[in-house]
């Protein structure tokens, strides 16, 4: 499905996040550059979720150093696409401080993206990771298979 950038110029798109039977709809840049997904810390609370409850801390890196930050699962829905479990940083920063991001973890291991910035336009595809073993077999016959793809078949 292509996108267009926002007109600042950067990758957004329209996410249906829900967790618990709440459900927040709000644009998420898609950065390829961040390892994690982020969720700032009033969007975890207009989902339900409560700071004191949370038992997974997380190691702070980068922007988020210094700043408690939790892991949390959440459902989330992107255009027409079937909802996946998308594991976010639930940090105590403000959505004045930092966006809803959509980083390599994992996002982009639920999903191929292609950016085309001289177009200002990208593309999500949900990413079968079974038809792309299916492939790979099929272009190297001989190849064995890794113990954690061998697990899926």
């Amino acid at each position: 499905m292509n996108f267009s950038y926002s007109p600042g110029g950067l990758p957004f798109v329209d996410l249906t996040l829900t967790h618990a039977g709440q459900s927040i709809a709000k644009p998420a840049l898609v950065d390829s550059g961040s390892t994690i997904n982020i969720l700032p810390y009033e969007d975890g609370l207009d989902l339900g979720l409560s700071w004191e409850v949370q038992r997974v801390l997380l190691k702070s890196e980068g922007f988020l150093k210094g700043t408690s930050t939790y892991a949390v699962l959440l459902t989330a829905q992107l255009a027409t696409f079937s909802p996946v479990q998308l594991a976010f940083a639930w940090t105590r920063k403000s959505r004045d401080e930092i966006r809803l991001i959509l980083g390599q973890t994992n996002f982009f291991q639920h999903f191929e993206v292609t950016f085309r910035g001289r177009e200002g336009s990208f593309t999500i595809a949900p990413y079968d990771w079974f038809a792309s073993c299916l492939v790979r077999s099929q272009k190297h016959p001989q190849r064995t298979l890794g113990i954690t793809e061998a697990a899926v078949f």
